[in-house]
């Protein structure tokens, strides 16, 4: 009975070295996606311009440009599959270790509010950083098996993939991927190989009306700007025109954001009626930019933003 305790114990530390070993190499990661991840949930960041919001977020601001227009030392934080409550608690993470910005720009995806926002994308990237406070209370009251995930390594170690361990391999060896020496102060623009014919595409009718829980992560966005003196812009960055026209309420949504940016004294910039949404060769799909629509996109907006703040 002795032997199979030690025997026990032995595979229990075992597993927990293997996995601490796994995510050491995670945040090893210098650039790219982890490298990312590191800044966002691990870093003491100074930042004067934080970006946030979704994948939208990511790959349609690119920072070399707004910073060479705007002269601010900006960060993509925007993240792959974030709904509007883990959008909140990305911002929350950030804040638990670095300087408030000056400015926060917070993309909206007008034309997925209805999404579950109960769903972390791709979950497993996060479980190196569940030291951060604020990312582990949000992640845990969106999937109740984080305490797991966390705590009990026979539980969180099925989830890696191969593209888990290829990361941590990185990490560890100092060689970032292709996709890694795309990724700019957190702008990652759309890998140009997942370019889609968006004229060929079948657009249905759909609904977007956002959720209680969307509107109070956005009430708290507002609060936590206010009291932190960083002064909120919200942009709803450019759609493919005929994504757009499938929004059958998208009157009733703009309606409801611009009373909340009025009563609330926001600047909301909105570029889904803008001459780049017609341009098909500027999508890599209905929703997303390609990078030389990103790259087209971020210098429009770094004009139209300074023209603003320098008001």
């Amino acid at each position: 009975m002795k032997r199979v305790l030690i025997c026990l114990l032995l595979l229990l530390l075992f597993a927990y070295g293997a996995r601490e070993a796994l995510y050491m190499g995670v945040r090893m990661n210098k650039t790219g996606e982890y490298g990312k991840l590191n800044t966002i949930f691990l870093e003491h960041n100074t930042y004067d311009c934080l970006i946030i919001g979704s994948s939208r977020a990511e790959s349609h601001f690119n920072t070399r440009i707004i910073d060479s227009i705007i002269g601010l030392n900006s960060f993509n934080a925007g993240l792959e599959g974030a709904t509007m409550p883990f959008i909140l608690g990305s911002l929350e993470a950030y804040l638990e270790h670095s300087d408030a910005p000056k400015y926060v720009i917070l993309n909206l995806d007008i034309h997925s509010f209805s999404d579950n926002n109960d769903t972390i994308h791709r979950f497993p990237r996060y479980f190196p950083y569940l030291g951060n406070k604020k990312l582990y209370e949000c992640l845990s009251e969106r999937d109740h098996r984080f305490p797991w995930f966390k705590n009990i390594p026979f539980y969180s170690l099925p989830y890696f993939s191969d593209r888990y361990l290829d990361a941590s391999a990185r990490g560890y060896l100092s060689k970032p991927n292709e996709f890694d020496r795309s990724v700019y102060k957190g702008y990652a623009p759309v890998p140009a190989k997942m370019q889609q014919d968006v004229d060929t595409i079948k657009y249905k009718p759909f609904s977007s009306k956002p959720p209680e829980i969307v509107k109070k992560s956005l009430d708290r966005i507002f609060y936590i700007c206010e009291t932190k003196k960083s002064k909120l812009i919200l942009v709803i960055s450019p759609l493919y025109y005929k994504e757009t026209q499938s929004i059958v309420n998208k009157d009733e949504i703009m309606d409801w954001l611009n009373k909340g940016c009025a009563e609330a004294d926001l600047q909301l910039m909105n570029y889904v009626s803008s001459e780049i949404c017609q341009d098909k060769e500027f999508f890599a799909d209905p929703n997303h930019l390609n990078k030389p629509g990103s790259e087209s996109f971020s210098r429009s907006f770094s004009v139209d933003v300074l023209k603003y703040l320098t008001k």
